[in-house]
């Protein structure tokens, strides 16, 4: 007796040939998303000027948004003080907070005194609410550069503000934390605990709204300050009053103040 043998049909031959590659293709590593990028490469004067004018001709304030990128983009591989400079400038007055959060990116990037300089101007001026992506894009940046203690004076009063988001906020710890910024230690113990009214039976205190604003935006970033206070200090404790008492004693001796 013959039997007949049927073909396989196409989905079931599709079916096939998707599991056999699934079952041999290697799983690509997942990233680091701590891991640093490698530092940019240095231009020597001629060559930051050639990227300059390559940079120029493609940018304007009233081109495309696409265009508007890709000139930002020839800013962004190298690093000089004259890129700095043409990256700054898009930061504070490109119309686009897009356009503006990839120059900030690439400014946080950028290292030397026109770096440093432009990148302070833009911490100052970028402190609106309606910046915020660009200054969180700043900020990320700088997380994997060196930390500069200039830094501290501006971001420190950007922080104990009500108007601050809590993201923002998130990052300021973490950047004064990796910066090992002595000057933070008593931002950090102010806030290690919740915020709660220091005693609830004073008529004077702010309304309920208030601690409720001020909790939900420390229930984002508390762990950081934990986090930040513990690798400061290389002590851990739950409560700040623990904190305080121990700046009077071997604290002090190791340079912290409250």
């Amino acid at each position: 007796m013959h039997f007949l043998r049927r073909k396989p049909s196409a989905a079931l031959a599709l079916s096939t040939l998707l599991c056999s590659v699934a079952l041999t293709q290697q799983p690509a590593p997942a990233p680091k998303p701590d891991e640093p990028p490698a530092p940019l490469p240095a231009l020597d004067d001629k060559g930051a000027a050639e990227r300059v004018s390559e940079f120029k001709r493609l940018y304007s304030k009233s081109a495309d948004l696409g265009r508007r990128l890709e000139a930002v983009k020839k800013l962004s591989t190298h690093r000089s003080d004259r890129l700095a400079v043409e990256l700054q400038k898009v930061v504070l007055a490109d119309p686009n907070p897009i356009v503006r959060a990839d120059a900030a990116k690439a400014l946080g990037r950028q290292d030397g005194a026109k770096a440093k300089a432009g990148i302070a101007a833009c911490l100052k001026g970028l402190q609106g609410e309606e910046q915020q992506v660009v200054l969180l894009a700043l900020l990320d940046a700088l997380l994997f550069e060196a930390y500069d203690p200039a830094h501290f004076d501006i971001l420190a009063p950007l922080f104990d503000k009500d108007s601050t988001p809590p993201a923002v906020q998130q990052r300021i710890v973490r950047l004064f934390g990796k910066g090992k910024e002595k000057r933070a230690f008593r931002l950090f113990v102010d806030n290690l605990n919740e915020p709660i009214p220091e005693n609830v039976d004073d008529g004077a205190n702010p309304p309920a709204s208030y601690w409720e604003m001020r909790w939900k935006k420390w229930d984002v970033w508390r762990l950081d300050v934990a986090k930040a206070l513990k690798e400061l200090t290389g002590v851990e404790f739950k409560e700040k009053k623990f904190y305080k008492e121990w700046a009077k004693g071997e604290g002090k001796t190791l340079g912290f103040k409250y």
